[in-house]
């Protein structure tokens, strides 16, 4: 223990600082990237999904060292792109800490894209449709509603993230080389610290990162075991008068539908199957419609004709749904308000009134 200490004082700790700086850069950019590629590619259909998913999941199967061989040849001095960058902006890549950056990034970043997608995919639908009808805008929905559902999916990509950043090793020496005090990082100083047979100073860098490693993932999952515990304003009124001509095609089924009422309350009756559910959503704006015609109060919501499709956040229309469709991550007041607009006092207010 008395060596360990020893070795302590004596021992340049440039390369945890520059792991922990390159880690968490890495880990950031890779966490608002990652976000963005998965919420992009799980709406496209499976072909395109198949080939971008592909693509952007390619680094993590690859060899680092041949994922450095790639970054190397975009960046170097000597390639079109590099000169382009140093000539231009005085920006260098290669042998500098960006290089590091960069590197940790590319590697790191299929393991949160892949994680925060498969957490998008498993949310219910329902819940981005209750967040449309509510008037939410497409963005509000994605940080108050999809992400907060998703969170123990991308906390868990964030964790290997930076696991992985801080780790990397082939595609930064490759690309960043190994500069003592301005590339040089923890893995690397293993490697070359085992190369020179000091097998006691590779310990002792060894157990630094098994005990930030530890301390990394049992802080972030008591963060998300803790958190796991529109402007307009809606007013409640009855409908006056609707107006529904709606014709879909899906596969086999015709839904073809004529409603034309006065009164403030109707039933809609028929066996499981009919389109019920269908219609009521195509009022609502969260299933397409192919052609028809569609008023409530008379306000236009839908017309083939002219081409008028209002989203549902400006429908002002809203649905029941079968499951009912609460967001799991936010509080019965939260739920209430989030149909209010904005969490503004006065929205509180309005909220604990309607819950009395």
């Amino acid at each position: 223990m008395s060596s360990f200490i020893d070795l302590a004082k004596t021992l340049d700790w440039s390369p945890l600082w520059i792991s922990l700086k390159t880690g968490v850069v890495a880990t950031v950019i890779s966490f608002f990237l990652g976000l963005w590629a998965a919420r992009k590619v799980i709406k496209k259909d499976y072909r395109v999904k198949s080939i971008l998913d592909g693509i952007l999941t390619l680094p993590m199967v690859l060899p680092p060292t041949v994922a450095g061989f790639f970054l190397l040849l975009i960046f170097s001095r000597r390639r079109a792109f590099g000169i382009f960058l140093n000539d231009t902006f005085d920006i260098q890549v290669v042998h500098t800490w960006l290089g590091c950056i960069l590197a940790a990034t590319v590697i790191a970043f299929p393991l949160m894209y892949r994680n925060a997608r498969a957490a998008f995919e498993q949310i219910d639908a329902n819940l981005v449709y209750a967040g449309r009808t509510l008037g939410m805008s497409e963005l509000a929905i994605f940080w108050r509603i999809v992400v907060p559902t998703a969170g123990p999916g991308i906390a868990s990509g964030t964790i290997r993230t930076f696991a992985r950043a801080m780790g990397e090793y082939g595609a930064t020496s490759m690309l960043a080389g190994n500069i003592p005090g301005k590339t040089g990082t923890v893995s690397q100083r293993i490697a070359m610290v085992i190369q020179d047979g000091d097998y006691v100073t590779a310990g002792f860098w060894v157990v630094i990162v098994l005990i930030i490693a530890f301390f990394a993932i049992f802080l972030i999952n008591m963060i998300t075991g803790r958190h796991m515990k529109n402007v307009r304003k809606w007013e409640v009124c009855g409908m006056k008068r609707l107006y529904a001509d709606i014709h879909r095609r899906i596969g086999g089924f015709d839904l073809n539908v004529a409603i034309e009422s006065d009164a403030s309350r109707i039933g809609i009756l028929g066996e499981s199957g009919s389109g019920k559910s269908m219609t009521l959503k195509s009022i609502a704006g969260i299933e397409p419609v192919d052609s028809g015609h569609i008023e409530v109060d008379g306000r236009v919501l839908y017309d083939a004709s002219d081409k008028t499709d209002l989203k549902p956040q400006k429908r002002n229309v809203g649905y029941m749904f079968q499951n009912y469709a609460l967001f799991p991550t936010m509080s019965v007041m939260k739920n209430v308000m989030a149909g209010l607009g904005k969490p503004t006092e006065e929205n509180r207010v309005k909220a604990a009134d309607m819950l009395r």
